[in-house]
């Protein structure tokens, strides 16, 4: 979220998000008074959204008309959204003249063995201190049931696009002004804790080992931010 606020100037921003899940980041957003329009495939998320307060719409993008936009923000979607380049243009077109692009994402395909052996091993220690959920579903207890194979993080990667495709379509498209590495590897222990305070405090604690262990080579870190300009 910090990443975000600190590439928006003023308040009297108009924004659209691109993948907006359940609405926590929008409402964040919305709560530091800017207008934002909130999109989502999933009638779930958009229900959860909505009861936020937030205008949150179903739409597959690219498939969305509205007026122009200051700033366009896609959360952890655009690794999904195909064909990458429609989705892009159609970006170009909802900014206005010198409006930002925000991409938040992450490089699963650079994954290295060692970031892989390194979160097995936290995992590990996470669930011998029982405080993981049992959800099946998880991409955490997958690796865990897998022994931590490292050719689990390969098996659904042709399914999405990489960080460099999603980059260079960028730039093929933006003037790109910031590209950075970031953590995320928290974000799939977030989806194994309880919501709760005990929760909070591990994910907590996770991103800020993960983030210590990125300053000692940040190939470790997976998490992409990318931010240009129309």
């Amino acid at each position: 979220m910090q990443f975000v606020l600190e590439n928006l100037s003023s308040k009297k921003l108009r924004i659209l998000e691109v993948g907006c899940g359940s609405g926590a980041v929008a409402k964040q957003i919305q709560n530091l008074g800017y207008e934002i329009i909130a999109l989502d495939s999933s009638v779930k998320a958009i229900d959860a959204a909505k009861e936020l307060g937030i205008d949150a719409r179903i739409a597959n993008f690219p498939d969305f008309a509205e007026a122009p936009f200051d700033v366009i923000l896609f959360t952890r979607s655009l690794h999904h959204i195909r064909p990458l380049k429609s989705a892009l243009e159609r970006a170009h077109q909802l900014l206005k003249p010198s409006g930002l692009l925000i991409v938040e994402d992450f490089a699963f395909n650079d994954t290295s063995e060692y970031t892989a052996a390194w979160f097995y091993r936290l995992l590990k220690l996470l669930d011998s201190c029982d405080v993981l959920l049992p959800a099946e579903d998880s991409f955490g207890r997958k690796l865990l049931k897998g022994g931590g194979e490292f050719s689990l993080w390969h098996e659904h990667t042709h399914e999405i696009n990489t960080a460099q495709e999603v980059l260079q379509a960028i730039g093929e498209h933006f003037e790109i002004l910031q590209t950075t590495s970031a953590a995320y590897l928290y974000r799939y222990v977030s989806a194994m804790v309880e919501e709760d305070e005990r929760g909070g405090q591990i994910i907590s604690d996770v991103l800020e080992l993960e983030k210590q262990t990125g300053l000692e080579s940040e190939q470790f870190l997976i998490g992409r931010r990318f931010v240009a300009r129309r």
